[in-house]
This record gives structure tokens, C-alpha cells and sequence, in this order.
């Protein structure tokens, strides 16, 4: 904690960046498991994140999404159960159909825009294989405003959508759960390719690409500044 304090008064905030950069600060990872949530370790050290709002958004999304499967659980029963995939936080739970067609249920938050259309946010994801079933929230967090099933995506960054966006077409909106199999049914029966890929938009890097980029340049800036013996 020591360290966050520390980072906190020299920089006056504290992101993942500037933990990592840190000698004597565990990594962000290590604080999550230590505190539950970097927020909550943030808060320790006095910082109050701008984040803050985001993450109780996200929990209500989490919230909103076990919900959804159990209810779709208890629509079905024997037909649609709940399968655990693993600690990845990539491999989260899914559903699973008797036939053994495995369904991800991706969650949307609804984003602020300046036109008049309802806007979401689909986080990243590479899951090539299993059908989707796409929730887009509304803008409380605690309802779907549409819901979707369609093909596997595969988005390696966040892509905002509207309700006219292309990729929707190919899949089958569904008005409420009691249509869920059947609409399926009709996607797995189609057999079509992942969507979008899985491609990553040009020049994209994650944060510890670049924090190893970062930390290589600043050496061989050391290294040319050192004079010669």
C-alpha cells in the first residue's frame, strides 16, 4: 500500500501504467487478487478513481447477465444448462444445449453519443467458436433493450454498434427468452463464419506491449547517455 501512496504523491492519480512502472509496487494483477478490484485498493491508498462510475456500471452489467442465463435455465429445464469453462477470464461461462451447441451471452453498455440513435459498446472477445447471444442494456443497466443471437465474434478491440449495424443482419432478434432455441437453432443451422475476425485495427497495442516498448526505449537512452570508460 506504501507503494500506491507513493505513486499517488509524486503523480497525483494512480493507473495500471504507473503501478507497472513502479520498482517496489506489485503488478496491477497482484492488487486485483490482494483487494478484489484495483478501485477498492485505490481507495486504501486515497485515491478516488474517475473510474469509479464505470465499475459499478459493470458490476450491474455482471449482475444483469447471471440473471439472464439462469432465466433461461429455469425457461428450459434439462434443455439449457450452464456450463463452467475455466478461471481464464477469457473462457467465462456459457450455456450449453442438450444437442451440446454452447452459446456465449456477451453483454452491451449503452454509450453516450451525440446523435439520436441508442449506441453500445461490445467489449473484446475471440470467442471463433460459440454462437452468441447478444444483450444491448439500457442505458440503467438493468433491462435489454434488444437482444440478438447471432454468429461466434471474434473482436480483439471494443466495437461500438447501433441497431441498423450490418453484422446484426445475420443473426435473428429475439423479443423475449421463450424464443431463445429456436433462434439457435436457426444460426447453428446456418453454419456461418465468425464476424469480424478477429482482426485488430491498425497500429493497436495492448498496455503491456507498450509498457515493454516504454521500458526499452528508456533503456537505450541510458545506454546512450552512459560515457564511454
Amino acid at each position: 500500500m506504501e507503494a500506491l501512496r507513493s505513486i499517488l504523491k509524486k503523480a497525483g492519480r494512480l493507473t495500471p501504467r504507473l503501478i507497472r512502472g513502479h520498482p517496489n509496487a506489485l503488478c496491477p494483477e497482484g492488487y486485483r487478487r490482494r483487494f478484489g478490484s484495483l478501485t477498492r485498493a485505490y481507495e486504501l491508498a486515497g485515491y478516488e478513481s474517475p473510474h469509479k462510475g464505470i465499475v459499478s456500471h459493470k458490476k450491474q452489467i455482471r449482475k444483469l447477465r447471471k440473471d439472464l442465463m439462469e432465466s433461461l435455465v429455469k425457461l428450459f429445464p434439462g434443455d439449457v444448462l450452464i456450463q463452467t469453462r475455466g478461471p481464464k477470464p477469457n473462457r467465462r461461462n456459457c450455456l450449453r444445449l442438450r444437442n451440446g451447441t454452447r452459446v456465449t451471452v456477451r453483454t452491451c453498455r449503452r454509450k453516450k453519443t451525440k446523435y439520436k440513435e441508442p449506441t453500445w459498446v461490445l467489449p473484446p472477445s475471440c470467442e471463433k467458436r460459440l454462437i452468441t447471444l447478444l444483450i444491448c442494456v439500457n442505458p440503467e443497466n438493468t433491462a435489454p433493450d434488444l437482444m440478438y443471437v447471432l454468429p461466434p465474434i471474434a473482436n480483439r478491440c471494443p466495437v461500438s454498434f447501433s441497431e441498423d449495424h450490418s453484422w446484426l443482419r445475420n443473426g435473428v432478434r429475439i423479443e423475449d427468452l421463450s424464443a431463445f432455441c429456436r433462434a439457435v437453432q436457426e444460426i447453428a443451422r446456418r453454419g456461418m463464419r465468425p464476424l469480424l475476425g478477429g482482426r485488430k485495427p491498425k497500429g493497436w497495442m495492448s498496455e503491456d506491449s507498450h509498457a515493454a516498448m516504454v521500458a526499452a526505449l528508456r533503456m537505450r537512452r541510458a545506454a546512450i547517455n552512459i560515457p564511454s570508460g
